[in-house]
């Protein structure tokens, strides 16, 4: 894939994700005014403990499978892989919802709905089904945007129109799983034109599997790990302190992690490229990755300037005057996201070079940093201090992800 194509593809996914963003933030405004502080943070509790089991179902398979199929030029070698991978995914997304069944009764009625935390975690299994790793790793990013937008869209649709008449909050993660089926079927459809078969888990080289697997293993747990620098602080501010504080730390956390996705989305893209550069041509790579890193950072900056200084109008125009204690969390949050969607670029840099143990060893210092002051800070500060520990994380992982790659340089 040439630069050129490369900027299109970039282009594509983050105006798609853009899109499907501000429709997806619109549910969340909605969910936030409807919901109020409490059952809104018991939801993104919910949904925090659900991308773990996401993440353990996924096991590193859409990275591993994008810079696979990039790195394969004959359709039959492409078709092969995917039919192992959606294999593969079939048997973790089942293995992982079935083994999060007994666990879930577990959790205290008094934090958390059981019945809307086990509805979310049978999100495992429409997304064992994804081929959006296979459409970046071909070029489709527009099908992939198309995709994204369906499920944004459905998701958004049957909150507005069913919700208010139902107020059942088990319908919210159904919602969730009927708009992930939708967007499926859109990449399904596709992907049976590019392959010339409908793809599907059956048939799959067990060998095969467990050759993915092991591929897989350092890239799943770094990802893993990597979600305590995403959600962890809610999940903790769910269990020590309440979910009202959930819900007012969510809604400047939510409006803010739109830069974190819009960020993956672009290293999605990303990562093809700099795996074939890696492949074969080393310089060019180097040359690429500084290039790309100008690049971030430039895009970057201005958001903690406008974060400190229009964080209180930001969060009364968008909650009406509600959350307004969100705002001294947006703010901080405002610098330590930019900080974190740089510690990604270079662990897609990682990835890309074949140094997965690399990864892992900055996610785990990340998250043992973030864990430690989590722990510390929001009984001493309350919620805020949430904001400030994973701030304090992301600056232990930027720091020690720069000095693995220099080291390798």
């Amino acid at each position: 894939m040439s630069d050129k194509k490369l900027i299109k593809e970039i282009t594509v996914l983050t105006a798609t994700q853009a899109a499907g963003q501000i429709l997806n933030l619109v549910a969340l405004v909605f969910l936030a005014r409807f919901l109020g502080e409490s059952d809104f943070g018991m939801i993104q509790v919910c949904i925090a403990i659900m991308s773990y089991a996401l993440i353990v179902s996924e096991g590193g398979l859409f990275a591993v499978g994008s810079r696979a199929v990039a790195r394969l030029s004959n359709l039959s070698d492409i078709s092969e892989h995917v039919r192992n991978q959606l294999g593969l995914m079939a048997i973790l997304g089942v293995a992982v919802f079935a083994l999060s069944i007994l666990p879930v009764h577990f959790f205290s009625p008094d934090n958390i709905n059981r019945t809307v935390l086990l509805i979310y975690m049978a999100v495992t299994l429409p997304q064992a089904a994804m081929l959006d790793w296979l459409g970046i790793a071909m070029g489709k990013s527009l099908t992939v945007g198309i995709s994204r937008l369906v499920k944004a869209g459905v998701y958004l649709l049957l909150i507005l129109l069913i919700l208010p008449k139902n107020p059942n909050l088990n319908l919210v993660p159904v919602f969730l799983i009927i708009s992930m089926i939708a967007a499926n079927i859109v990449m399904r459809v596709q992907s049976w034109r590019w392959l010339g078969w409908w793809p599907k888990p059956f048939g799959a080289n067990l060998t095969a599997c467990r050759q993915l697997l092991s591929q897989t293993a350092p890239i799943g747990a770094a990802n893993i790990v990597q979600r305590v620098l995403f959600n962890f602080d809610l999940i903790i501010i769910g269990f020590i302190a309440t979910t009202s504080d959930a819900g007012v730390y969510a809604a400047a956390a939510k409006l803010l992690f739109v830069l974190i996705v819009a960020v993956e989305t672009a290293l999605s893209a990303v990562l093809p490229r700099l795996s074939q550069l890696w492949q074969d041509d080393k310089p060019a790579f180097d040359e690429a990755v500084r290039r790309y890193l100008k690049t971030l950072i430039l895009c970057l900056l201005p958001l903690p300037i406008i974060g400190f200084l229009f964080a209180e109008p930001v969060i009364q125009l968008i909650y009406s005057g509600q959350y307004i204690s969100s705002v001294p969390i947006f703010k901080i949050l405002s610098l330590a996201y930019p900080l974190l969607s740089l510690v990604l670029f270079l662990g897609t840099v990682l990835v890309a070079s074949d140094r997965q143990k690399s990864w892992f060893t900055v996610t785990v210092a990340g998250a043992i940093a973030a864990i430690i002051a989590l722990l510390l800070l929001i009984p001493a500060l309350g919620v805020i201090g949430a904001a400030w520990a994973m701030l304090i994380s992301y600056v232990v992982s930027l720091l020690v992800s720069g000095y693995l790659i220099s080291k390798a340089t």
